[in-house]
């Protein structure tokens, strides 16, 4: 009976909790929202995959297949991709700084990446709740303490999501938790409208930070004094975003006035893909079918 209980109770849980709390299947993304989009890819250009692969699934991840060059790993929510190339460089500097995860022990993963020879940085502010660890090629990645302030969005109408009380403690090593844009200051309100409009995002903050709550993702924009360079050819190169009815969505976005790099196609794979660049610079993957990798 208590074994029920306790079932029904993180059933009710899941029907509130946000989605990318709650996306904890390996081979699944995180449930659409109304308007069909869900974080879908993480893309990243690097010089030696296999290096980049053993990153990968050191701190958590699965390996999912291999395909035209490029390798696929999963954690919960979303698909990493290593394509074989020379970037032009890390995220800093450009408009995507970085890239946030959820884990369940910062320091304790700390411990085991640098027991592994990865580089690793302490949180400017001192916090163990909060730390930094490198790919082999350079690239920042952010590590969130599971259950910290840190992770919490809080929503326009005061709600908060997240924090100790607000949903069960993960069970995976690692979760995506956010993406982190600069953009000038005088354009992190107008990007957050854009990303309400074209994708369904909601409107929240986290930490300080101005936000855009996405299925799978939130949104972190800062504001900084000048447009920073774009994120195409750097090793985190694009975003992807999983999307039911692409060519409708596609359709949908030409009319908002938004223009493609690529325009939608359907690949002998069967999977459908579009390419973008938001106002600001971050390239965008747009596919359906992603979530069958």
């Amino acid at each position: 009976m208590k074994k029920f209980f306790a079932t029904l109770s993180l059933l009710l849980i899941l029907t509130v909790a946000p989605t990318w709390v709650i996306a904890e299947q390996w081979a699944e993304l995180a449930p659409p929202n109304k308007k069909g989009v869900t974080m879908g890819q993480l893309h990243y250009i690097v010089r030696d995959i296999e290096a980049n692969k053993q990153f990968w699934l050191a701190l958590g991840a699965l390996p999912a297949k291999e395909e035209g060059g490029q390798v696929f790993l999963k954690i919960p929510g979303v698909v990493i991709s290593l394509t074989k190339g020379t970037p032009s460089g890390t995220s800093i500097g450009s408009v995507m700084d970085h890239v946030g995860f959820q884990v369940p022990d910062v320091q304790q993963l700390k411990v085991r990446m640098e027991a592994r020879g990865y580089k690793t940085e302490p949180a400017p502010s001192g916090s163990k709740l909060v730390g930094y660890v490198f790919t082999p090629e350079g690239e920042k990645l952010e590590f969130l303490e599971d259950g910290s302030t840190n992770v919490v969005i809080t929503f326009d109408d005061g709600t908060k999501v997240n924090g100790k009380a607000q949903g069960p403690r993960m069970t995976v090593p690692i979760l995506l938790h956010h993406v982190h844009p600069f953009v000038p200051k005088n354009a992190v309100e107008e990007m957050k409208a854009w990303y309400i409009k074209n994708f369904g995002g909601v409107s929240s903050r986290r930490w300080e930070y101005v936000a855009v709550d996405l299925p799978g993702v939130n949104f972190n924009i800062s504001g900084v004094p000048a447009e920073l360079p774009p994120t195409r050819g750097r090793i985190q190169d694009y975003i992807g975003f999983e999307i039911r009815d692409l060519e409708a969505f596609c359709k949908k976005l030409d009319a908002n006035g938004v223009k493609f790099d690529k325009p939608y196609t359907k690949e002998p794979s069967g999977l459908a893909t579009a390419y973008l660049t938001d106002p600001w610079g971050l390239s965008i993957q747009l596919t359906e079918g992603l979530g069958h990798y």
